[in-house]
């Protein structure tokens, strides 16, 4: 009897002690997204990297040490490549500007060029139409001279008052159009040419412009100024490796996984993607879970309730400058990655 007491007790003993030995946890999680038709889209392949809430809490403290101490330096060579930056843009302004008004002027002189042109044009015609009235005139004259004696006749007065009137009238024509052409060249600045500009002069200050403004849209995309905040930003993404994960691992084809862990809290995180007829669509998933009390098992789902870009417009980043994971991930970790920051 005393035995079989004993191993009882022994039995008891050993099931408590297995039941205080359980530091482990099995997680069956899965990764998964509700599209706007609610239909459930598992997300296969996805990277799921698991990190130990207290561990990586020491790792975001040094990487925000490093960051600190980094900092002052970045910005003050950030302040210098910007005023650089400015310098260069507030230049390129100037030398556009510059171009403009040289392509007014070319336009203005050939505008100029080709109205005194044909104002010379048509005051030379003009001129051709006077002489030949006036000798009109004097061959109306001469027959009358030739008549002299004898009473004209009708037909020679009208003859001789009709090539009058076309010699006043030519004349007066003449007269305006050779005006015109001194108000035109009055007009035009001394420095200009009377002449019309060759064409390759104009298609090279459109080219000119042209190069100009290529250059002030590259400076903002790549000055030194974009170049150090790329440099800033590589820098605070490489101290993320201070922080191990305490495993890793990959969605099935159904969105599933499966891993074991030591007792504690824990950080999820996640990325993927898919492809929407021709768009992409992004995803980063961030979950906290805490197991320091679960028993044998768990379960945990990633999906649009802890997904950033649906729950925070701001992480989007701008059209031309898209945020990457290792932003996502900075801003999740709550990182102090801000080149701006104090």
């Amino acid at each position: 009897m005393k035995t079989f007491k004993g191993i009882l007790t022994a039995v008891v003993l050993l099931g408590i002690l297995t039941g205080c030995g359980v530091k482990q946890v099995k997680v069956s999680g899965r990764v998964y997204v509700i599209n706007r038709f609610d239909a459930v889209v598992n997300m296969p392949a996805c990277e799921v990297v698991i990190y130990d809430e207290a561990a990586l809490e020491q790792a975001l403290a040094k990487c925000n040490a490093e960051i600190a101490a980094k900092r002052p330096d970045f910005q003050s060579r950030y302040a210098t490549a910007k005023a650089n930056d400015e310098a260069k843009k507030k230049q390129l302004k100037m030398d556009a500007e510059k171009v403009r008004q040289q392509s007014i002027a070319a336009s203005s002189q050939q505008v100029n060029a080709i109205a005194l042109s044909t104002a010379e044009d048509e005051c030379k015609q003009n001129y051709q139409t006077y002489l030949v009235a006036k000798q009109q005139y004097a061959d109306c004259s001469a027959r009358k001279t030739i008549a002299l004696g004898y009473e004209p006749s009708e037909s020679q007065k009208y003859e001789l008052q009709q090539a009058t009137d076309s010699l006043a009238d030519a004349y007066k024509t003449y007269q305006q159009s050779l005006q015109k052409v001194k108000d035109l060249k009055a007009s035009m600045p001394q420095t200009q040419t009377t002449q019309p500009i060759d064409n390759a002069v104009s298609d090279n200050l459109e080219v000119q412009a042209a190069k100009i403004e290529s250059q002030l849209s590259g400076v903002d995309v790549e000055g030194e100024a974009s170049k150090i905040r790329a440099e800033w930003s590589a820098f605070t993404s490489g101290l993320l490796h201070f922080a191990i994960p305490a495993s890793t691992v990959t969605t099935d084809g159904d969105g599933r996984f499966n891993v074991t862990l030591k007792k504690g809290s824990y950080i999820f995180i996640s990325s993927g993607q898919r492809v929407v007829i021709d768009k992409t669509e992004k995803y980063f998933w961030f979950a906290k879970a805490d197991y320091s009390k679960s028993g044998r098992s768990e379960t945990i789902e990633l999906n649009n309730d802890c997904e950033l870009r649906a729950k925070d417009e701001a992480l989007y980043g701008d059209g031309n400058n898209p945020l990457t994971n290792d932003d996502y991930m900075k801003r999740a970790l709550k990182l102090d990655a801000s080149l701006d920051s104090n």
